[in-house]
């Protein structure tokens, strides 16, 4: 499984003023509102998380892809996508030389990353569609010494794909904030293909 960053050039807002209430411009609102509703669904069958994982040594996995199984993820008629009980150490894997924030992470529950999607073609049965994160937010999570407010941010759009009751769409990990202040940075913007690879999360799955 190739892990791609799915980023555009479009900014957030120049996404939205190109759109409307139904949708993406150009694409009829009739076929917006009938797609987003075939898409729609509980993505609970065959998942898996897709990760680089600087940390295999395996000859076999040269590419470092590591993945976990049996995540949830559900996408609604109202655009809004979320992917369940997501682990701490797939959001914290980047945070180098900093221990106690990463190991509070790792450490905390699982949580929902919730996004919104805005479908941009729709052809032929496929569905292409942006992914608008918010951010993931720990409140008085412990570490040195004190309990502290954690932001991890996305950089935002990424994207994703529906087909057929299969559905894949990317996360890109972007900066980490603490007590909103900026504490370290994970993706940048950059088209460095490392830097990309290390940022991404790639979900795939089915619905019934």
């Amino acid at each position: 499984m190739l892990l791609f960053c799915g980023i555009t050039v479009f900014s957030m807002t120049s996404c939205l003023n190109d759109s409307d209430d139904d949708g993406y411009v150009g694409i009829d609102p009739t076929t917006y509102a009938n797609f987003l509703a075939s898409a729609s669904g509980n993505y609970n069958v065959g998942t898996k998380l897709y990760f680089y994982n600087d940390t295999i040594t395996a000859e076999n996995n040269k590419s470092m892809t590591d993945s976990i199984m049996g995540l949830r993820a559900v996408i609604a008629k109202d655009s809004s996508l979320v992917l369940y009980d997501v682990p701490g150490r797939v959001l914290a894997k980047e945070i180098k030389n900093n221990e106690p924030l990463k190991m509070a992470i790792e450490e905390a529950e699982p949580v929902d990353i919730v996004s919104k999607i805005l479908f941009y073609n729709i052809t032929q049965g496929y569905g292409y569609y942006y992914v608008y994160s918010s951010s993931v937010i720990y409140n008085n999570l412990e570490f040195n010494g004190g309990k502290h407010k954690v932001e991890l941010q996305f950089y935002i759009p990424s994207g994703g794909l529906y087909y057929n009751k299969q559905t894949t769409f990317t996360y890109c990990l972007s900066n980490v904030k603490v007590d909103d202040k900026n504490a370290y940075q994970i993706y940048d913007g950059s088209n460095d293909a490392i830097a990309q690879r290390r940022a991404v999360l790639q979900f795939v799955g089915s619905k019934y």
